[in-house]
């Protein structure tokens, strides 16, 4: 798989030919974090295009480019300020995750 797919194509590709019983706890860890990359890889993609992209073409024009590259950023850094604001919750005992899980 490695030659024809990127890194992370090729390491899920390569996790999803083995027998789940044969992986142990940090592989299914792995496997489960590539594809929520994945996922929301996939996400941000579609929801960029749609809003930077309103009749596609062949190639996109400089003004779609910028706001493909300006929708992601966004994004992104919105992910972070979530993630890093959960983390600050749950680190100064504002939030119980033992109870919101389940």
């Amino acid at each position: 798989f490695g030659s024809s797919f990127p890194g992370s194509v090729a390491r899920v590709l390569t996790l999803c030919f083995v027998p789940m019983e044969g992986l142990d706890q940090g592989a299914l860890l792995q496997l489960q974090a590539v594809l929520e990359q994945q996922k929301q890889y996939c996400k941000l993609s579609s929801q960029c295009f749609q809003a930077c992209v309103a009749s596609p073409g062949t190639s996109l024009v400089s003004s779609q480019q910028r706001c493909l590259w300006r929708c992601a950023q966004r994004y992104v850094e919105t992910q972070h300020f979530i993630q890093k604001y959960s983390d600050d919750q749950v680190k100064n005992g504002r939030w119980d995750l033992s109870t919101a899980i389940g």
